[in-house]
């Protein structure tokens, strides 16, 4: 029996997990163009994050990851086709290192896939693009930062991008990342960027904190970025909905459950998850959570109406079991 409409929200100390898009697709998530050392390609840590914010896999192979158009002369440096056989899992991350992989500050151990180019600093500093193409030479993202002029970006921001902060993003400090928020949820509006751990993200998209979750320094110089993480939280949050009964029939009573489990690293406050029961099915019982202390129930147990909306604190390696009992109507019209 299929339930649907389960929904997740956390607020993690100063970060929130954010819904994911409907639809699958690959976006550019975090940019770091201002490397945290030298530009040469030994040192270089320049890198740009894809992630994948649906529930499918998708195949990348030869989609091209571009500094400027890939028409003939107008690239700037980068410009790199992604190998055969190169998948970014569902809700998975990509991290594209413009250095060499030898470097062992180039390394995103949370990323699921990662990939080194060998090259010395190739990004802009004060004013740049990133662009993402798919097989078939059509541009599926952009990301613009430092000028608001749409003939620095070979005439793109006047069509698809909105440049109202690009001056902003470009003023970060040596080793800070731009990252989108929320996290995954594609835009095309430099509103929707934030230097990392910043606020520039404002009205335009929902305004939730990016986090610094990189250990790496460089002599003096501190990396500022979540490479191969969630921007905005700096946990892994997952739910699992079972229902041990195999068949249905009008009128009985069934239990399913719901196992939320934190692989951390960060505990997880004011976890928020709401589940709207289909058509025929209602409440049959007190909603029950293991641990107790685990979970604010609602006042009303069980509820009235479909939908179960509850919140709970999972902390780091912790699994919470919340039981709903349910009924099956025996009028076939409810259905």
């Amino acid at each position: 029996m299929k339930r649907n409409n389960l929904f997740i929200a956390a607020l993690i100390t100063t970060g929130f997990i954010s819904s994911q898009t409907a639809n699958s697709a690959v976006v550019i998530n975090e940019v770091l163009f201002d490397q945290t050392g030298g530009a040469g390609a030994s040192v270089n840590d320049e890198f740009i994050e894809l992630y994948n914010n649906g529930s499918t896999n998708i195949d990348i192979s030869n989609y091209v990851l571009a500094d400027g158009s890939i028409s003939p002369n107008t690239t700037d440096g980068l410009n790199f086709t992604f190998p055969a056989s190169t998948v970014i899992p569902a809700y998975g991350y990509l991290v594209v290192w413009v250095g060499v992989s030898t470097n062992p500050d180039n390394n995103a151990p949370s990323a699921d896939l990662q990939l080194w180019l060998g090259l010395s600093a190739q990004l802009n500093n004060t004013a740049d693009d990133v662009r993402l193409y798919d097989s078939s030479g059509s541009l599926i993202d952009f990301v613009g930062y430092g000028s608001t002029s749409a003939s620095a970006y070979d005439g793109v921001a006047a069509s698809i991008w909105n440049t109202a902060i690009n001056t902003t993003l470009d003023n970060t400090a040596k080793g800070r990342s731009i990252s989108l928020t929320p996290n995954g949820v594609d835009s095309n509006d430099s509103r929707c960027w934030t230097r990392t751990t910043g606020s520039d993200a404002i009205v335009a998209c929902p305004n939730v904190n990016t986090l610094d979750t990189d250990p790496v320094f460089n002599g003096s110089n501190q990396r500022v970025s979540s490479v191969g993480r969630n921007n905005n939280q700096a946990s892994d949050i997952s739910v699992i909905k079972t229902d041990s009964s195999t068949s249905y029939t009008p009128g009985s009573s069934s239990t399913y459950q719901l196992q939320v489990t934190n692989d951390g690293p960060d505990d997880v406050t004011g976890l928020l998850i709401e589940d709207t029961l289909p058509n025929g099915v209602s409440f049959n019982g007190a909603i029950s959570c293991t641990p107790v202390v685990a979970c604010s129930l609602p006042a009303t147990n069980p509820p009235t109406g479909q939908t179960l909306s509850f919140s709970l604190d999972v902390t780091n390696g912790q699994t919470v079991i919340v039981s709903v009992p349910i009924v099956y109507s025996i009028n076939p019209s409810d259905y």
